[in-house]
């Protein structure tokens, strides 16, 4: 027996949301990406575990904060924490701006 479903749902806020959130996260993330290679002094003899390392610290850190906002509004389901998350991002975008010259 052959049987069809039709589901229909309305996620295009929650979809939003996401695609804000990691908008945000890609931007800081060159952001400090950006800053820290701009500031990093080229060594011939290190520079790709110097680079490595400069990566890997901005993916943690992005990480951390990451995991930071989903346990301060309980995966964006705690409307209040997650609207001061949201100035708190708009605040650390305007304090990286001057490293957006990507």
């Amino acid at each position: 027996m052959k049987r069809s479903f039709l589901v229909t749902a309305f996620i295009f806020p929650l979809l939003l949301l996401i695609e804000l959130e990691e908008d945000f996260i890609k931007w800081n993330e060159s952001r400090k990406l950006n800053k820290d290679v701009g500031e990093y002094q080229f060594n011939k003899t290190t520079f790709q575990k110097d680079l490595d390392a400069i990566y890997k610290s901005v993916v943690d850190e992005k990480e951390k904060f990451q995991q930071q906002y989903d346990d301060e509004s309980d995966y964006s389901r705690n409307k209040t924490k997650q609207e001061e998350w949201f100035k708190k991002i708009e605040s650390e975008l305007k304090q990286n701006k001057s490293w957006a010259g990507y």
